[in-house]
């Protein structure tokens, strides 16, 4: 096995096209954008699997559809056994992990069931989160005041910015908030 990297940035978000898990543009140049060295940074999303066929814009209706349906199906018990091996192929890749989790990615992670173990590597920057329950790790959660999707359902956040569910990853702020997540994240 290879050696593990010191840290790791990635993306969960719930995948728009289930067939595809590469980063959208806007998380590509947000990804981009953060302070890391670019070994340091997965250019996919979950699963994180290194063969997936490129990113295609899918119209808002199917989208949301597709969302949607993939939280509830992360509801069954059969979602954590169906991404078993993503998972741990994805926590070897490095000692500590520093997520973007947005809409409902926070929850397919919580879904995941990481072991004890992984939730003490895990490190969450939740934007637009849709679900209350927060996972046994460290989570810096941004809502948009315009958000009317995740305001009301996750609760308070840890800062407010101008945003909707759609466009936070398009806002300076935002990025600003998560560079210096990030720095503070790789410092300890």
């Amino acid at each position: 096995m290879a050696e593990r990297l010191p840290y790791l940035l990635s993306f969960i978000t719930g995948q728009s096209d289930p067939r595809r898990h590469a980063l959208s543009p806007e998380q590509a140049a947000f990804l981009s954008a953060l302070p890391a060295p670019e070994e340091n940074k997965l250019r996919r999303n979950f699963p994180w699997r290194d063969e997936t066929p490129e990113h295609r814009e899918t119209p808002l209706l199917p989208a949301s559809y597709n969302n949607l349906s993939q939280f509830f199906a992360a509801q069954r018990k059969n979602f954590a056994i169906r991404y078993r091996a993503d998972l741990d192929a994805w926590a070897n890749r490095a000692e500590k992990h520093i997520v973007f989790a947005g809409s409902c990615g926070m929850e397919l992670l919580r879904r995941l069931d990481p072991p004890e173990e992984l939730w003490r590597r895990l490190q969450i920057f939740a934007y637009g989160p849709v679900w209350p329950v927060k996972p046994p790790c460290k989570v810096f959660a941004v809502l948009g005041r315009k958000d009317w999707i995740a305001r009301p359902l996750y609760g308070r956040g840890d800062a407010m910015v101008e945003a909707n569910h759609l466009d936070y990853l398009q806002k300076a702020e935002v990025l600003d908030l998560a560079k210096t997540f990030v720095q503070q994240a790789t410092a300890r």
